[in-house]
């Protein structure tokens, strides 16, 4: 794995995805010359930070929702930092009922906790949108929280599992505690069986 920082701007302008086992990993040379071709980058305004394909910093690149920057030593890229994302709050989401009826309600609430994942943020007021997973896809939700927490009642409208938020780590501008996932079933028990 690889990452392609702009030695100008200071900012990151590629990032390659792992290589899988077995697969040559490129050189520098290799990969800047294969930028300059593909890309049309002028090797000597670019810095290139290869990554062992089996360290914990590949595998914080690849989870979704990960924010991290570059370091630099002048004009190498040297590190990544991941304090943007080790920085974020925590969120956590707990529900009243894992198993519904269509037309049912679920009631969830939604908690804000500071970055020691302890203790709520009661001096948390604001409206995030969190995503939720439902059987028909995303769905983005508006949720304003007051003094760290939020509640909402929900009345799904289609059959499945929902899971709120979506992303199991990181989530819009959190980290995830604790996710949520109930199933909307199909109830057969008033039915006249012939």
């Amino acid at each position: 794995m690889y990452i392609v920082g702009d030695i100008k701007t200071k900012e990151i302008i590629a990032k390659s995805g792992n290589y899988g086992a077995g697969t040559k990993v490129p050189t520098e040379d290799e990969i800047i010359a294969n930028l300059a071709i593909n890309q049309g980058l002028n090797p000597l305004e670019i810095s290139i930070l290869i990554i062992d394909g089996n360290s914990q910093t590949a595998k914080e690149l690849e989870t979704p929702g990960v924010e991290y920057e570059p370091v630099w030593n002048g004009s190498k890229l040297v590190d990544i930092d991941f304090s943007p994302t080790y920085t974020k709050k925590y969120i956590s989401f707990t529900g009243n009922k894992s198993i519904i009826t269509k037309g049912e309600d679920i009631t969830f609430t939604g908690t804000v906790y500071q970055d020691d994942e302890v203790t709520i943020d009661t001096e948390y007021n604001e409206t995030v949108i969190v995503t939720i997973e439902t059987p028909n896809g995303p769905l983005l939700i508006r949720t304003k929280f007051l003094n760290g927490v939020s509640q909402h009642t929900l009345v799904p409208s289609f059959y499945g599992m929902y899971t709120l938020p979506f992303a199991d780590k990181y989530s819009e501008v959190f980290r995830v505690k604790d996710q949520i996932s109930f199933t909307v079933i199909y109830d057969a028990t008033n039915e006249l069986i012939l």
